[in-house]
């Protein structure tokens, strides 16, 4: 397997990251919420380490087109989780942080009030957002509460303090997009390829769904535009909800 340029940095920071990990037993690092009893390997540990092993120069890749040290830094940490697991690698929205913002979304449902949904016996809760400054009333369930409202996972702000989000309405021009659909991203953004290329906008892209959109997505995006700069954010204890952002 031939080296890219950035293979030795990538290596350096994702063996640093292994070595540093492997005496670690984080009993608190999992979500009993979501998934009930404790269960040790909530990943494939076998299968994590090939991917990462047959993709080393596309990983590289990505890393060097994360534009900040946290970003990269993230970036390996979400790697060495897939070949550790919970219990070594704990990821930057842990057990304590995550507890307390989900035990906040829990406090604006009302239990009492609630629409069935006929999927899998759940229900949506009314929600008053004004506890936390928002004048809305939705029905809804905690985790879209925790995700979009509290730690607002699809606004975001640079290294460098570019804010990645849109506030504006009626504006000309398409000026962010924002994608979480069930891996099907990369080929929106292939429809999108003309707005992309022609508007430049602030992009948050789910980079989770399939392990290949950690390369495909970012060098996809880069071919488009090659100015953009792109940073990573992640908001969940476990391997779901990391989010590639772009900006120029």
């Amino acid at each position: 397997m031939s080296a890219s340029p950035s293979t030795p940095a990538f290596l350096r920071d994702l063996s640093a990251v292994l070595a540093s990990s492997l005496d670690n037993d984080h009993t608190d690092n999992f979500d009993h919420g979501r998934f009930g009893p404790e269960v040790r390997v909530t990943v494939d540990r076998q299968k994590g380490l090939e991917l990462v092993l047959g993709s080393l120069d596309a990983l590289a890749g990505t890393y060097e087109l994360l534009a900040d040290a946290p970003s990269r830094q993230l970036f390996v940490e979400l790697l060495a989780y897939r070949i550790l697991g919970h219990r070594k690698v704990k990821l930057p929205l842990g057990h304590t942080r995550y507890r307390d913002v989900l035990a906040q979304a829990g406090q604006l449902l009302d239990r009492s009030r609630s629409i069935p949904t006929g999927f899998q016996d759940g229900s949506l809760y009314y929600m008053d957002l004004q506890p936390i400054g928002i004048p809305l009333q939705l029905y809804g369930s905690a985790g879209v509460v925790l995700s979009d409202f509290i730690i607002k996972q699809y606004e975001h702000t640079t290294a460098t303090g570019k804010q990645i989000g849109v506030r504006e309405r009626g504006i000309p021009r398409v000026s962010f997009i924002k994608m979480d659909i069930e891996g099907a991203e990369m080929a929106a953004i292939e429809g999108a390829a003309g707005t992309i290329r022609r508007f430049r906008p602030r992009l948050a892209i789910s980079v989770y769904h399939r392990f290949t959109d950690l390369t495909e997505i970012p060098a996809a995006l880069h071919a488009l535009v090659p100015e953009y700069e792109f940073t990573l954010g992640h908001y969940s204890m476990h391997l779901e909800e990391t989010v590639l952002y772009a900006t120029t």
